[in-house]
């Protein structure tokens, strides 16, 4: 299995969706109210204002939004025209590595991500608090997703911690000492001892 950064599962933003959606209007430019209503075709859940949210989320990236004074410091959209936007990359997608939060829509691989960021928070404070996005996964990539074993034992451990969360919710543990037996938070060698 060949994971880049570019392939990672990312959750999708409301930002994503109305960079495709401008990535298939002609020029790249398009009002928000068509924007609004192709996403509504989607099946999306919009939320109760979903004019607003989509009009914030570009005015968040737009370089002459007219309605705030702040400096954008990643310009992905320019107003051109009231309510009226072009993407700026257009025919191509931006890249959103650097502005996006890390969030993946696969929860096994939020939680390896939630580990990963735990110990280098810990042993490279920091240097990866001054680490770009592009970086930090490039370094996830290489170090944890690309070693097999590393993420095959982190995939078992949430498993393990999802059969847990499920015996919990069905009454099926009862004391701290069940779950001391599961191994979950165990070392490699720990697990592999108490298993064999």
């Amino acid at each position: 299995m060949s994971i880049t950064v570019e392939s990672l599962p990312f959750k999708r933003t409301w930002l994503d969706d109305i960079i495709d959606e401008l990535l298939h209007a002609p020029g790249g430019t398009d009002h928000v109210d068509a924007i609004v209503n192709r996403l509504m075709r989607t099946g999306r859940d919009l939320g109760k204002a979903p004019k607003e949210t989509a009009t914030r989320s570009i005015n968040n990236y737009c370089r002459d939004a007219q309605d705030t004074d702040r400096v954008v410091t990643f310009p992905l959209f320019a107003r051109v025209g009231p309510g009226t936007y072009k993407l700026l990359t257009y025919p191509n997608r931006p890249d959103l590595i650097e502005i996006r939060d890390i969030a993946f829509s696969d929860p096994a691989f939020q939680y390896v991500w939630g580990r990963f960021v735990d110990v280098m928070k810990h042993k490279h404070r920091a240097k990866w608090a001054g680490a770009s996005q592009t970086s930090k996964l490039t370094v996830f990539v290489n170090g944890v997703v690309s070693e097999s074993g590393a993420l095959h034992y982190l995939f078992e451990e949430y498993a393990e911690i999802q059969k847990i969360a499920a015996s919990v919710q069905l009454g099926t543990v009862s004391s701290a000492e069940d779950l001391a037996y599961s191994g979950v938070g165990r070392s490699k060698e720990e697990g592999a001892l108490l298993s064999g």
